[in-house]
């Protein structure tokens, strides 16, 4: 499984990010055989490092959004856009990761916040 977004490195104030999960695994899952599944929001999100400690940032009241997810079957991708406007927290210079669900697991990919 890859996950990967467009660039490392986003000004304050960007509208979103793009993310890109790739199923290059050669895992065997019983019941999906070699599909890995990506869940669907609210289980993504994004957390802030902190002097070497992970933050999870909140969602802003009356956030509404559609449920997905994809099933990928090896070599597939799914594309998806986290909005940056959604999240309660005004965005500061400093690194922060997206973690996603992939079939079970957490994955992550992270990224700097500049001026």
């Amino acid at each position: 499984m890859k996950l990967t977004i467009e660039y490392d490195t986003f000004e304050i104030g960007s509208d979103e990010i793009i993310v890109t999960v790739k199923n290059i695994t050669g895992e065997q899952n019983e019941a999906y055989g070699k599909t890995i599944l990506v869940g669907a929001y609210p289980e993504h999100y994004i957390e802030i490092e902190m002097d070497g400690d992970w933050y999870q940032l909140g969602l802003k009241h009356n956030v509404v959004w559609n449920d997905f997810g994809a099933a990928l079957r090896w070599g597939e991708e799914f594309h998806t856009t986290i909005q940056l406007d959604i999240w309660d927290f005004e965005w500061i210079e400093g690194h922060y990761r997206i973690v996603m669900p992939i079939s079970g697991r957490f994955y992550s990919v992270e990224f700097e916040m500049i001026k």
